[in-house]
């Protein structure tokens, strides 16, 4: 038997679209010649294959377009739920951000995802070009693999955002979706992130821990930030769990200056500190002078405290 359907269709978020269906069937699948959908917020063209009696289902000639923005997506993709298989791969052309504007902050002109096995084993690998204006253009590129209760990702090239990036991540979604990650930043770029304090960045970051609830260790082995003139650098670990930062010797470091933070302001102690800063401009815009001293604040609803033993010499501040 053959089949037509043409209507309107309202996506989420989006106007009315056109769609039109074209089709041949038997009693075991049906066979889709063509079908597209037109509208403002996309534009789609697709062909596809369904077997309900093998149940299987197939995309193919798979393109989809926004309307006003040059990007395009091209795939196929494969899926027996008898066997739980599935193949498939999209590329794209001209993807942006924002996808429809004049100011683009980031674009890759050209990228692909392939993703193939089956739900106990299965392989992703993408690649894909990153320009952003201002820096030169660079690959960001990964390998992942898994099975139905984890993941482990790789990053296979990372030379981006001026600098380069390396690491990898095994997340287990089971129980208390646990994650261990490991990431290397040298010379990054993170204008595109923090548009208002551009700076650039070196790092060794090391986290462990669970996301449900969550509570994560993450011990920054160096971190180095260049930005306005001055260099930060930090060292320390930080617990991470709902509501709380705890810090433990988080060491921050500018020209002649240093701070060391422990603890965290909801804890009977309290955020403990020390510092020992020549020029508080290294730290605060419109200060000046140099501080010596430690301190304590705790913010906890039983009991709320702060400590100072400062000293200060040549110290202002200006606000503006």
């Amino acid at each position: 038997y053959g089949l037509i359907v043409e209507g309107r269709v309202r996506l989420p978020e989006f106007e009315w679209h056109e769609v039109r269906l074209q089709s041949a069937g038997t009693l075991d699948g049906l066979d889709v010649s063509s079908l597209t959908v037109k509208g403002p917020g996309v534009q789609l063209e697709t062909r596809a294959e369904l077997d309900w009696k093998r149940l299987f289902v197939a995309l193919s000639g798979f393109e989809a377009g926004i309307p006003g923005s040059p990007v395009m997506l091209q795939g196929e993709a494969k899926l027996d739920l008898q066997s739980g298989r599935v193949e498939g791969d999209v590329n794209w052309s001209d993807l942006a951000w924002p996808p429809a504007g004049e100011s683009v902050e980031m674009r890759s002109r050209v990228g692909a995802i392939t993703l193939a096995g089956e739900l106990d084993d299965w392989a992703v690998q993408g690649e894909a070009e990153l320009e952003r204006p201002g820096l030169p253009p660079g690959t960001l590129a990964f390998a992942a693999t898994g099975d139905r209760d984890h993941a482990e990702v790789l990053i296979t090239d990372g030379a981006v955002l001026g600098g380069s990036l390396a690491g990898n991540a095994l997340w287990r979604w089971r129980d208390d979706a646990t994650l261990s990650a490991a990431l290397s930043a040298k010379g990054i770029d993170t204008t595109a992130f923090y548009p208002d304090m551009p700076a650039v960045v070196d790092a060794e970051l090391d986290v462990q821990g669970q996301l449900t609830p969550l509570d994560m260790n993450v011990r920054v082995q160096k971190l180095v930030a260049a930005t306005a003139g001055r260099v930060i650098e930090a060292a320390g670990t930080a617990q991470l769990s709902d509501g709380a930062v705890v810090f433990e010797d988080m060491v921050l470091q500018s020209a002649g200056s240093r701070v060391t933070l422990n603890g965290n302001t909801a804890t009977p102690l309290g955020l403990r500190f020390t510092a020992g800063i020549a020029d508080l401009g290294d730290f605060l815009a419109g200060g000046r002078g140099s501080i010596q001293g430690r301190g304590a604040l705790g913010l906890g609803p039983d009991n709320p405290r702060l400590s100072l033993d400062l000293l200060g010499r040549d110290f202002a501040w200006c606000v503006r």
